[in-house]
């Protein structure tokens, strides 16, 4: 416990220890108990002091927005600075770089609870926080555009610029040093400034793909295999993947936990499984909607209700897992290494010269839209997508 936890008072100390907590290890890990061990009271301090663990959690996202709003001030009054004061040969794309590297750095560990936050609100596990979440998705994705805006950019550009900027967040959520996350995010916002200034962008991954770069085009082995990946993709979607449990599962797809073990050894394993079957889902999905001229996540987007698809919600989680747990880290990097590798082929199918960093660039942007208009309400998220990936083809391809 930090000394300044140790100054304050007990409900004070909760909300930190908390805080602490949540940013640590998640969501899911802020029990009773464990903030008892943290804070330094006892299981019961939390319904004394704060009157339970909703309460709880709401003071913790109160906290983690005003850590955001800060952020963004700051941040936004460093660009305006440098964009006033910059020499001419300094692109939009390189300030921006700087701040996203930032974001997913220095302030990785706020981001990442923030992302958990978006995932219970859309999952319907914290109902009655879900319009402070929807405002701070609607902030986030505003400075973004300000920023953009702040560095001359048109506000159409703006947008995609902010879209862009929203789905690097999520994709570089990992622990890994700025170092290993800045080519990623220097070549995706150099490729987008070249394409929206309509500049020659040089094919630079003309070389053969490697095996990494891959999606997996296989279905599990068996039957029961696939019954246990499709109630485990189930299960993530509603639940996220650090809940997740292989005695869940095997319920859930009607099987024993000894089958469960004997297909998939150990819960990562089945993580994992269930990643490479959910990418070869949704790409078969955008596959068949490049063949009909369709939108490129249609089939991967059928909503429920007022909330996105279980596809969509089971993707976030195991890109959230895998920044946390070091077991199943390895999506993270698989994640990265074969975003838009159905994107090249849905854009290609629509008449587009593009290579794969192109396809890259358009699919985290896409992925940035759907994160943006999750809250958008039914009905009305669909028609934001729409408009989403038309403006994206305007300004990156102009079509």
């Amino acid at each position: 416990m930090s000394e300044i936890a140790k100054a304050a008072g007990t409900a004070e100390r909760l909300v930190m220890a908390g805080v602490e907590i949540a940013r640590d290890q998640g969501l899911p890990a802020l029990t009773a108990r464990a903030l008892a061990d943290r804070a330094g009271t006892s299981p019961s301090a939390l319904s004394y002091h704060l009157g339970g663990r909703e309460a709880l959690i709401e003071r913790v996202l109160h906290e983690a927005r005003e850590a955001a709003a800060n952020w963004r001030t700051q941040q936004l009054a460093a660009i305006r600075d440098e964009g006033g004061g910059a020499p001419a040969w300094i692109s939009p794309a390189s300030i921006l770089a700087a701040a996203i590297g930032d974001r997913v750095t220095t302030f990785r560990t706020w981001s990442l609870l923030l992302a958990e936050f978006e995932f219970e609100a859309d999952a319907g596990n914290i109902p009655a926080l879900a319009q402070a979440i929807g405002d701070e998705v609607a902030a986030t994705a505003k400075f973004w555009v300000d920023a953009a805006l702040a560095l001359g950019e048109s506000p159409e550009h703006a947008a995609v610029w902010s879209d862009l900027a929203i789905g690097l967040d999520m994709l570089m959520l990992g622990d890994e040093p700025l170092a290993e996350k800045a080519p990623w995010i220097i070549d995706a916002l150099g490729r987008l400034h070249a394409r929206l200034r309509g500049l020659a962008a040089p094919s630079l991954l003309e070389r053969p793909l490697g095996a990494a770069e891959r999606l997996s085009g296989v279905a599990p082995s068996s039957e029961s295999a696939q019954k246990l990946v499709d109630a485990a993709l189930q299960i993530i979607g509603e639940k996220g993947a650090d809940r997740l449990t292989q005695r869940e599962v095997a319920a859930a797809a009607g099987l024993s936990l000894a089958a469960t073990t004997y297909f998939f050894r150990t819960k990562a394993d089945l993580v994992a499984a269930a990643f490479h079957e959910l990418h070869r889902q949704v790409s078969a999905q955008a596959l068949a909607a490049s063949e009909t001229g369709r939108m490129l996540f249609s089939g991967t987007l059928e909503e429920e209700g007022d909330r996105a698809s279980w596809r969509v919600r089971a993707m976030e989680a195991l890109q959230l897992v895998s920044a946390r747990d070091v077991s199943i880290a390895p999506i993270a990097q698989e994640l990265r290494m074969t975003r838009g590798a159905t994107s090249i082929v849905w854009l290609r199918n629509q008449g587009l010269v593009v290579d794969r960093l192109d396809a890259f660039v358009f699919s985290t942007a896409m992925s940035g839209v759907v994160q943006r208009t999750r809250f958008t309400g039914a009905g009305a998220r669909r028609l934001a997508m729409g408009e989403g990936q038309a403006r994206l083809l305007r300004a990156m391809f102009k079509v």
